[in-house]
């Protein structure tokens, strides 16, 4: 899996993958600036419908990361104990989402480190990254502040 940038397929075409900042545009657009977000996520499993996942109060919207296109589910959301709402904006200026993975899977080692998900979410004031790793041996969670 490669976000944010160009890849060539199997079949020699090239596909341009959106990274977690033009997804947050394209949350921007579609939900409006101003509305706050619970969580942003991805997940990897099932491959076919890997996603953007960013949940606000009333609804989810699932941004495909090889074209943008988004679909949008109504729903309540509550934020955790400890949680509080965050902007889009805040998830444009973070690094890249790769760096943060990598130091999961540096973190976790073992053999073939591989993730699973990750989970952005705002915990007393700060920015953490949940990650998902699986390993030959086990499933790890590790968290991460978002913005080192």
């Amino acid at each position: 899996l490669r976000v944010g940038s160009v890849c060539v397929g199997a079949g020699g075409c090239a596909f341009l993958w959106v990274c977690v900042g033009e997804a947050a545009e394209i949350y921007e657009k579609e939900a409006g600036n101003s509305k706050p977000l619970v969580n942003v996520q991805f997940d990897t499993e099932p491959a076919s419908d890997y996603s953007y996942i960013f949940t606000n109060d009333t609804e989810t919207l699932y941004v495909n990361p090889e074209t943008g296109k988004v679909t949008k589910n109504t729903e309540a959301n509550q934020l955790g104990e400890n949680e509080t709402a965050f902007s889009a904006a805040e998830v444009k200026e973070l690094g890249a989402v790769n760096d943060v993975l990598a130091k999961a899977k540096k973190e976790v080692g073992g053999l073939s480190p591989r993730i699973l998900t990750w989970k952005l979410t705002k915990n007393n004031n700060k920015l953490v990254y949940t990650v998902d790793v699986k390993t030959t041996t086990a499933d790890e969670k590790v968290t991460l502040d978002a913005n080192e």
